[in-house]
């Protein structure tokens, strides 16, 4: 338990290491995955898109 908190709490990437590598060596109950984070939108890639959608309602009339 204190690699898994070190890893995550601490960031710590030697612990991190350790889980994703040795982890599911040691424990049966314990399963490694990797897969690749979907990285959110950003608060400015919000931001913009409002603004641009704002831009297009002055300029285009309905």
């Amino acid at each position: 338990m204190s690699h898994f908190l070190r890893a995550y709490i601490l960031n710590d990437q030697d612990a991190l290491e350790y889980i994703n590598t040795v982890g599911d060596q040691r424990d049966e109950n314990v399963t490694v995955t990797n897969t690749a984070k979907i990285p959110e939108p950003s608060y400015f890639t919000g931001l913009f898109a409002v603004s641009l959608l704002a831009l297009s309602q002055r300029f285009i009339k309905w």
